[in-house]
This record gives C-alpha cells, structure tokens and sequence, in this order.
C-alpha cells in the first residue's frame, strides 16, 4: 500500500459519480476530437498564410508589368485580330502564287509567239519565198494584205488566218442610204375615249380607234409600217395593235379598252418617193 492515500471530496452523489465515470470515454474522444479540429485549423491557418503568401508574389509581378498589361489593353483588338489578319495573309500569299503562276503561263506563251514570229514581208509571195517551209507556231505579217498568216501544218502551206465575209446579201452604205431616206417617223398619243368595240369569229372583243395625223405622216401606200413604245402608260401600250395607215389617219386595234394614255411611234418607208 503507497504510504498515502490521497482522498479527493466531491459534492457528487453516489448515482452522479457512477454516471461521470461511465462517460468518462465520451470526455476522452470529445477532447480528441477537439485536439484533431485544432489541427485542421492550424493547417488552414497556414494554407490561408500561404495563399495569402502567393497572392502577395503575384501582387507584385502584375505590379512589376503593370506597363505590359497596360500596353496588352490598349491593342486587345489586334491582339485578336492578329489570328485572322495571319489567316487574310495566308489567303492572300495564296492568290499571289496562284497569280504568279498565271503570269508565268502567260510569259511563256508570249516567248513562244515571240519565238515563233518570221517578220513582216510586203506580199505572200515574199513570205513564201523567204520561208519556203515552216513549223507550228510560225506567224509573219505580210502588208499586201494586212494580215498575219501561220503556217499551217496540216497543208505545209502558208495560210492567210483573215476571214473574207460574203456581203453580197447586205445592203451597201448608197443602198442603205437610199433605202432608210424615204422613212418618215411621227408620234401619236392613244386617247382612252372613241373606241369601237367589236367581236372576233373565234369570240373574244376588240376595240378599234382611228388617231387623226397629218398626211405628210401617214400615207395609203408605205412599204412597211412599225411601231414602238415611246412614252405614257406602257401597259396600255402593250394591248395596242397597229392595223394599218391611211392619208392622214392610222387606225388602231386593241384587246382591251384602254384606260390610260401612250405614246407610240410609227415609222413608214414608203416606195422610194421621199414626202
């Protein structure tokens, strides 16, 4: 037995004593855990501490390059552009190499004309006897004709490259002149009112008028008659028919009654008498 025995007094009744020992194990693992929620906060603490520690460093370099930054905000835009401004050149250096070798075509095809030219000779008889003979691509001039010949390889001859049109079908500038001399052109504004009405065999109605002119316009007996839009309502026009001319009269024909004015413009050619 120790040599003393130590007595402690307690206010706690026999039952109280009994329930504080019984949980003596629930006061052990509440300081325990007590004692692991201080650790977690220490760590927190310095992780707090560290990233205040990081913030701090990064803090310093944005201060450091406060310019640069400055200087990234004030050209963002070419800073964003500059993928498609690289993309526009990439485009563009492409064009280029597409143009360069269409140029380089085109100089090659030039060399070949160049090398292919024998000279300007004063008539095909000059030519033939300077190039008896020749080959693809040759080309001369020859003045008598004012033309360029080619030697053409099918026939092993010379060949005058103009094309000589038959214009014995076509009016010479005498004949034309005389021809479009007799024509007499005149205007007549179409009225809306004094339409005729009439029928047609087949059904349907036609409305006919006569437009007064002077007899220096419109004679009985003109070689041909045509006429054309000049101005007003072009859909009232559109309707109008010409039927034919008559001393100083032209009678009309239409497919509606038309409701609007037009002008139209008649032109006779007439039997070589000139009015």
């Amino acid at each position: 037995m120790p040599d003393e025995l130590q007595i402690y007094q307690s206010d706690l009744t026999g039952p109280e004593l009994d329930e504080a020992l019984r949980n003596i194990g629930k006061v052990q693992q509440s300081v325990a855990d007590a004692a692991q929620s201080a650790a977690a906060a220490s760590e927190s603490a310095a992780d707090a501490a560290q990233a205040a520690q990081t913030a701090k460093t990064y803090g310093a370099i944005v201060q450091q390059n406060q310019p640069a930054i400055q200087d990234i905000a004030d050209n963002l835009a070419a800073v964003q552009g500059a993928a498609q401004n690289a993309q526009t050149a990439q485009s563009a250096a492409t064009e280029a190499d597409a143009s360069a070798q269409e140029a380089e075509q085109w100089a090659e095809q030039a060399q070949q004309i160049a090398q292919g030219a024998m000279g300007w000779y004063a008539d095909p008889q000059a030519l033939q006897s300077a190039h008896p003979t020749g080959q693809a691509g040759n080309w001369a001039i020859v003045g008598s004709t004012d033309t360029i010949w080619v030697w053409d390889t099918d026939t092993n001859a010379w060949l005058d490259t103009s094309q000589n049109v038959n214009l014995s079908d076509y009016y010479t500038k005498a004949q034309a002149d005389a021809r479009f001399s007799d024509a007499v052109a005149y205007t007549i504004t179409v009225p809306t009112t004094g339409w005729t009405t009439g029928s047609l065999t087949w059904g349907g109605t036609t409305y006919t008028r006569k437009c007064t002119v002077t007899e220096a316009d419109a004679t009985a007996s003109p070689t041909s008659v045509t006429m054309a839009y000049e101005g007003g309502d072009y859909d009232a026009y559109c309707q109008i028919g010409l039927i034919d001319t008559q001393a100083g009269s032209v009678v009309l024909w239409a497919t509606a009654d038309p409701t609007a004015e037009c002008q139209i413009r008649v032109v006779e050619v007439r039997n070589g008498e000139k009015s």
